[in-house]
């Protein structure tokens, strides 16, 4: 399950927190549930499991607000109308497309699937060991041109 369901959500995490620096899983019935640290105390809690159709994928976003208001969330469903019109696979081909007419950097890069598959092979390695955090090594670094 790690490996299928757990990337996307890390993918989003990394690109609104940054580089991850330590993960950990447990296994639990049906499903594993995981947390990721950032940078600057972010925090990714998730949870997958197999399931019956219809499936429904919630990715929500908390912090800390100013004093007069100590929360802020903001959160995305699968069952929203923007979803359904452009599913996560038709944005990053329509993202993909841009970046070639414009020859901009995509949103899913090299650098981001690198930080991701590091990230879930610490979360496998922290499953088959009970769910001890495991350390991920540092930001990834394009090489400067030639």
């Amino acid at each position: 399950m790690i490996f299928d369901l757990c990337p996307h959500d890390i993918a989003l995490a990394v690109l609104l927190f940054g580089t991850p620096k330590a993960a950990r899983a447990h296994a639990s019935g049906n499903g594993v549930e995981y947390e990721v640290r950032f940078n600057g105390d972010a925090l990714l809690n998730g949870q997958v499991e197999w399931r019956e159709p219809p499936h429904a994928r919630r990715f929500e976003v908390v912090g800390a607000g100013v004093p007069a208001e100590p929360r802020s969330a903001a959160s995305a469903d699968s069952g929203s109308p923007i979803a359904i019109r452009h599913s996560p696979l038709g944005r990053q081909c329509l993202d993909f497309i841009q970046c070639c007419r414009t020859r901009r950097q995509p949103l899913s890069s090299g650098q981001v699937g690198v930080a991701v598959m590091r990230c879930i092979s610490a979360l496998a390695s922290s499953c088959a060991d009970s769910g001890a955090w495991v350390t991920l090594p540092g930001p990834v670094h394009r090489p400067e041109p030639a």
